[in-house]
């Protein structure tokens, strides 16, 4: 039976930042529920967590992209009360059962959704080999909106390289499978945030970077975890302040991961697990995932400490790096590889940033796991 294709437009406006802080419903955050709040995201995000290592295929890393998911589990996010919601397409007690078995459901709550995350993921994979994204197609990225339960289109506004006919096009071929995609507009195509900028940095002779995080090789080297995009090479010397640091190992530009270990040849330089401006240090041998809804916070060399919220945790950008995430939080040129950590007293690493989406710069973030996994380091 044919099914009927819906689709839901959103409109997302490129606001000035402002220095109030406002959520879902907007609620002033205030000093006597910043607590309260921070306390039930941290419980939400440990929660969200344990679920993801329960359905680990991994002994040595949990991820939330390659996990042994329930056949009804549709996904998770966390709502404007900071409560874990978790989507299944049949709810019953026994789901409810099950989940209580792994996890304390207290400020829990379930939602029943039309179409799996399985289900959602292979049509976003399907839909990547049947269109274009990225500059000239009209599409900056494509990912998965959570909180919707949809496949995510976002296309740029006021773009040329787009028409009606062109996401009329787009609709039949995925109508084919599935009912519920959603078009969200936004304001250009993504950008890798590489620049040469004065202050702190890491750097080769012609390209800037901000420092993600330290960690050790197999090997038991120390150094330094980057963005490399396509300018850092395997060799390349990095410098520190016009010091020699160390030098580039193979870096990884593709799939899931854009990242590089900078292994250190200089021992001036000594390791540090403490980010300034958040006044905290980053927990060793460990991360942390991060479900949509969820708070971070991110460091680069030029927009400096952000605060943002998790928007999309299946985006593809348009150039080429899949299985990111998407924030609310600011970034630009120059805070490539620079450290994202979650916004609780975990202090967990959760990625670097790769980029930011067109002129809204919102921060695209390289998952902590896919990092870890491919260059086969550890957070120091």
């Amino acid at each position: 039976m044919k099914r009927r294709f819906i689709i839901f437009l959103t409109i997302i406006f490129c606001l000035a930042a402002s220095s109030t802080i406002v959520f879902g419903n907007d609620r002033e955050l205030t000093n006597d529920n910043l607590t309260s709040l921070n306390d039930k995201e941290n419980l939400s995000v440990t929660k969200y967590n344990e679920l993801l290592k329960s359905w680990s295929t991994d002994s040595m890393y949990y991820s939330d992209s390659d996990a042994n998911y329930p056949d009804s589990y549709g996904g998770a996010y966390i709502n404007d009360e900071k409560e874990l919601v978790i989507q299944v397409t049949c709810l019953d007690e026994n789901i409810k059962e099950y989940y209580g078995d792994i996890i304390d459901l207290s400020g829990v709550r379930f939602e029943e959704v039309g179409h799996s995350l399985f289900e959602l993921r292979n049509i976003k994979a399907d839909l990547l080999e049947d269109i274009e994204i990225g500059e000239g197609t009209g599409i900056a990225g494509v990912g998965i909106d959570m909180q919707d339960n949809s496949v995510a289109i976002y296309t740029v506004v006021n773009s040329k390289d787009i028409s009606v006919k062109d996401l009329a096009g787009i609709t039949r071929k995925v109508a084919r499978t599935t009912d519920k995609v959603k078009y969200i507009p936004v304001c250009g195509y993504d950008n890798t945030c590489a620049a040469v900028y004065p202050g702190t940095a890491i750097n080769t002779a012609s390209t800037s970077r901000s420092i993600g995080f330290w960690a050790k090789n197999s090997s038991g080297d120390l150094g330094i975890v980057t963005a490399p995009h396509s300018s850092i090479s395997y060799g390349t010397t990095m410098k520190i302040g016009g010091t020699n640091f160390g030098t580039a190992q193979t870096p990884k530009f593709s799939g899931n991961t854009d990242a590089v270990f900078i292994k250190r040849t200089n021992t001036t330089f000594s390791p540090s697990r403490y980010i300034s401006g958040w006044d905290c240090n980053i927990k060793s041998r460990s991360y942390i995932v991060l479900p949509v809804g969820a708070s971070s916070r991110s460091k680069g060399i030029t927009s400096g400490c952000r605060r943002g919220i998790v928007k999309d945790t299946n985006y593809t950008t348009s150039y080429g790096i899949k299985d990111t995430v998407l924030t609310t939080a600011v970034s630009k040129a120059g805070d490539s590889g620079g450290v994202v950590i979650n916004d609780s007293e975990l202090d967990c690493l959760v990625g670097i940033i790769t980029g930011s989406q067109g002129s809204t710069n919102y921060q695209i973030y390289v998952k902590a796991k896919n990092i870890l996994d491919n260059l086969n380091v550890t957070v120091y």
